[in-house]
């Protein structure tokens, strides 16, 4: 249905609206949209990592000396036999040193029964041909020195090759002369005394005193010093 419009000119003219028609659904206006202006997104600033810096390797000029392994010199044996020792093999050694010095009974013995010493080593081969006197004072004198310095350990390498040296010529000028090499009374070996006492000052030539000495704490400085001007010159070669 539809209605007349007044005049449009006319002021006092009513509006009408036509209306659809009866079972038509009106079509709705269309939304009215708003363009809104576009906003430029914040820029996040970005950082910027650092440039990693690596050395420059620079060529060896020619001739210059390179680093040689030092696994090959004395100074590196030196210092891997610092490393690898271990305090037993120290305690060892002292005790090795301290079993000497019973043979200092024995030099006070012969002090105390001196002139029956002197004529006991003048009937020996070795008395007949040296002064007994001077023997007996060498003698003694070694008995009572020798033993003291290797349990203190001072100059361990000469002391112990002279009481090798000196209870060996005591075994075989003397048991070894008289009885033999064995005991026939007790089938051992005769004048087990005297070896045994060259026995245990031997390894002490090859081994010296080990690092509970005064040996040690006199000449660890110089080894050290040594050890180091050796690595210095093995890497410069």
């Amino acid at each position: 249905m539809t209605y007349d419009h007044w005049d449009v000119d006319d002021p006092d003219a009513e509006r009408t609206q036509v209306l659809p028609p009866v079972g038509e659904t009106p079509e709705p206006e269309p939304e009215r949209t708003k363009e809104l202006p576009t906003v430029a997104p914040a820029l996040t600033p970005v950082p910027v990592s650092e440039p990693v810096r690596r050395p420059v390797e620079v060529p060896p000029a020619s001739g210059a000396s390179r680093p040689v392994d030092p696994r090959g010199t004395d100074a590196w044996a030196y210092q891997m036999a610092r490393q690898n020792n271990k305090g037993t093999t120290d305690v060892g050694l002292l005790l090795l040193r301290l079993l000497s010095l019973p043979l200092l009974l024995h030099g006070i013995a012969h002090v105390v029964t001196y002139p029956a010493f002197v004529e006991t080593l003048a009937g020996t081969s070795l008395g007949a041909q040296l002064p007994p006197d001077a023997l007996a004072v060498a003698l003694i004198g070694g008995q009572l020195t020798l033993p003291l310095f290797l349990a203190v350990g001072a100059l361990t390498r000469l002391c112990a090759a002279l009481q090798s040296a000196m209870m060996a010529l005591v075994w075989m000028f003397g048991p070894l002369v008289t009885t033999g090499v064995f005991d026939p009374q007790t089938g051992a070996l005769a004048g087990e005394a005297a070896l045994a006492y060259a026995a245990l000052a031997l390894p002490l030539v090859f081994t010296a005193a080990g690092r509970i000495s005064i040996d040690h704490g006199l000449t660890s400085g110089r080894r050290e010093r040594v050890a180091t001007r050796r690595i210095e010159k093995a890497t410069r070669v």
